[in-house]
């Protein structure tokens, strides 16, 4: 068994060991994980933070040791809290890494091929004060107008859960990677005019099963990711599109997981 952490700004999740199959999800800057299989220049690997487990190309994985991989488990890492940060790499070219990624400083690490990234700038990116709430309407509005991207997690596209659960991770508070798990977690909100901003809201198809998900901005008023991340209004029926005039989404459930 091997250990390994991500380097680029992100890297794509397959669901089988090929670049003809589909992006499940992102493994982005500063993520480590543990690699399970390999197969010619593919690894099956085990997300650390939330245990999704796909396939990568391994072109860049930097591996790290054991001891290594779980001083990162044991450590508080500050998160990127803005859209994106330019960084210099260990070869001394610009990258720019995108919101929710990991801002290890390689000084305390030592991990080969990793960039450092400069104290002030890890002091200017993370979030400084307590009203989890407030803050998370900030970011979703920083990151509006995102495309929706299948599989996607960061401001270059990203798809319904992965939004809710980069966003939620900004705070320390671990969620599931997709909406059919997410829903497990909380407590059941009975009426729309009970919810606050930083609620979550679960939509399902005809036969019950969970679709979608989008975070609750305000009053009848739910950011989420749909072709775009964009506001619509929530009702107890569900999401009505302001753009096309219609219900787009049935409405499932409201979740409370903030109890500030």
């Amino acid at each position: 068994m091997r250990y390994g952490i991500c380097n680029i700004a992100f890297i794509p999740m397959r669901i089988r060991a090929s670049e003809v199959y589909e992006m499940t999800n992102q493994l982005i800057f500063g993520e480590h994980f543990t690699e399970t299989e390999k197969r010619g220049s593919w690894s099956k690997i085990i997300l650390a933070h939330d245990n999704y487990e796909a396939w990568i190309d391994n072109k860049n994985i930097v591996y790290i040791s054991e001891e290594t991989f779980n001083k990162i488990n044991n450590s508080n890492i500050p998160i990127l809290c803005k859209p994106e940060l330019i960084i210099t790499r260990h070869d001394n070219s610009l990258m720019k890494i995108p919101i929710g990624s990991k801002l290890i400083n390689n000084k305390v690490f030592n991990i080969q091929n990793f960039p450092s990234i400069d104290k002030e700038q890890i002091e200017a990116s993370v979030i400084k004060t307590k009203d989890i709430r407030t803050n998370i309407v900030k970011i979703l509005t920083e990151l509006m107008n995102t495309p929706y991207l299948w599989g996607g997690r960061t401001n270059w596209g990203i798809d319904c859960s992965g939004l809710v659960q980069n966003v939620f991770s900004l705070f320390d508070i671990k969620l599931p990677r997709d909406a059919i798990n997410q829903v497990e977690y909380g407590e059941n909100i009975e009426f729309i005019t009970e919810t606050l901003p930083g609620d979550i809201a679960f939509f399902d198809d005809k036969n019950g099963k969970i679709i979608h998900v989008g975070i609750i901005t305000g009053a009848n008023e739910i950011t989420h990711a749909s072709g775009r991340i964009k506001k619509d209004r929530l009702d107890h029926q569900g999401i009505f599109d302001y753009e096309k005039k219609v219900y787009t989404h049935n409405l499932r459930l409201i979740k409370r997981i903030i109890n500030l």
